[in-house]
């Protein structure tokens, strides 16, 4: 009985913990997504003034605005790659708090 009463215990504590760390790799998830459209808009070469229109928000203006300062890059291999490395960037960001 002993032994299913520290079960019961180490469960609830990890139900207590689980949500926050969900909530946060959800949120980065979210902010990897953003990134990867932006980054998109930016090497389709759509003007930043109609990729504005498309962003609510003033942290999500801040990073349309940062994938905007990225150049375009010529070729679609490149452009993936622009892409994939701007949004690991932004992810990285976020899992390490430095955003």
């Amino acid at each position: 009985m002993k032994i299913l009463s520290q079960y019961m215990t180490i469960f609830a504590l990890i139900l207590t913990i689980a949500p926050a760390i969900a909530s946060e790799a959800s949120e980065c998830e979210i902010w990897k997504a953003k990134a990867d459209y932006y980054m998109s808009l930016r090497q389709q070469g759509m003007p930043i003034i109609s990729a504005v229109k498309k962003v609510g928000g003033n942290r999500s203006r801040g990073l349309l605005l940062r994938a905007y300062a990225v150049l375009v890059v010529e070729g679609s291999d490149a452009k993936a790659e622009a892409i994939l490395a701007f949004s690991n960037e932004i992810d990285d960001e976020c899992k390490t708090g430095d955003n």
